[in-house]
């Protein structure tokens, strides 16, 4: 049936896989995006778009009352896990006052579900790997404090004002129209660095692990929650560690010539080793990424390339 369905940071990277995805599935979809990460590129023509911050209050509840809206996903955030390049009110603004601002608009105007993107971030270095969605939280950057708190806020809402949610934890998502944002998204820096002649940097022998999910999986995972997962939390990426080495031979194999590789020494402030346990989705939903980290490497490099 055909929904009206509002996505917070629409014209980003996941939320515009996810309009262009609603869409075609026949919803109405209300984008609000301040353009501040998004693009006007990524937009989808059919869409009702609104420029504006969620951290806007008045104007935010203006779009609620424009439209019956069913339900809201929320992409809208700003990432750069760099300790150095952190925005701490940046984050807070978003990923705390923004949602709670969201929040309060479902609560009122009747939303039948919140679909909120956390972070995997929110686990900081967890003692034992993989990380679970009932294992401790102590992040260790801005973001994943924001995104702790955003999850926090969320269950406050259930709890005291009866709102259904889904919580993802995202891992590393990548793709084609991922930004490029300090040092986040080692796929996508790659691909940059190929199509500009640069050598590819690893830092380390390289051996570290981390959860990588293409756009399209995670994407899709997020639209099947608008049916499950009731006030659920659940881990979004393959469930397994994949090196910076093993990216790196999946790039050599796309790009079909010889790569320069430099080597420097390993990065201050690292969580080291990452991967999450994605059993919860697969035992409960048979849910499983679709796309290998081969597939998706070559997918990248193609649009990077088509650019």
């Amino acid at each position: 049936m055909k929904k009206n369905i509002l996505v917070a940071g629409g014209a980003g990277f996941i939320g515009s896989y996810l309009v262009d995805k609603l869409i075609a599935l026949g919803n109405e979809v209300i984008i609000v995006d301040n353009l501040s990460t998004g693009k006007r590129e990524n937009l989808n023509s059919a869409a009702r778009f609104y420029e504006l911050d969620i951290r806007d209050k008045e104007n935010l509840r203006k779009v609620f009352v424009k439209h019956k809206i069913d339900y809201v996903i929320d992409e809208a955030a700003i990432i750069n896990l760099n300790v150095m390049l952190e925005d701490v009110i940046e984050d807070v603004g978003v990923s705390v006052l923004g949602v709670i601002n969201l929040l309060k608009c479902c609560v009122e105007f009747k939303v039948k579900k919140f679909i909120y993107a956390s972070s995997v971030a929110v686990y900081g270095r967890p003692e034992k790997l993989p990380a679970r969605e009932t294992d401790e939280l102590a992040p260790i950057y801005s973001y994943g404090i924001a995104k702790k708190c955003a999850e926090d806020y969320i269950k406050y809402f259930f709890e005291y004002h009866g709102l259904n949610y889904t919580i993802l934890r995202y891992a590393n998502v990548y793709g084609p129209r991922q930004t490029i944002r300090g040092t986040v998204g080692l796929i996508t820096i790659f691909a940059d660095r190929i199509m500009k002649g640069q050598p590819l940097i690893v830092y380390g022998q390289g051996v570290e692990t981390r959860d990588y999910i293409y756009v399209d999986d995670a994407a899709d995972i997020t639209l099947k929650m608008l049916k499950i997962g009731d006030r659920e939390i659940f881990n979004v990426g393959c469930g397994r560690g994949i090196t910076v080495n093993e990216v790196f031979d999946c790039f050599s194999e796309a790009a079909e010539f010889p790569l320069k590789r430099e080597n420097k020494p390993l990065r201050g402030g690292e969580i080291g080793n990452f991967y999450s346990d994605n059993t919860k989705l697969v035992n409960r939903f048979k849910i499983t990424p679709k796309i290998s980290i081969k597939k998706g490497v070559k997918k990248t490099l193609a649009y990077y390339k088509n650019l």
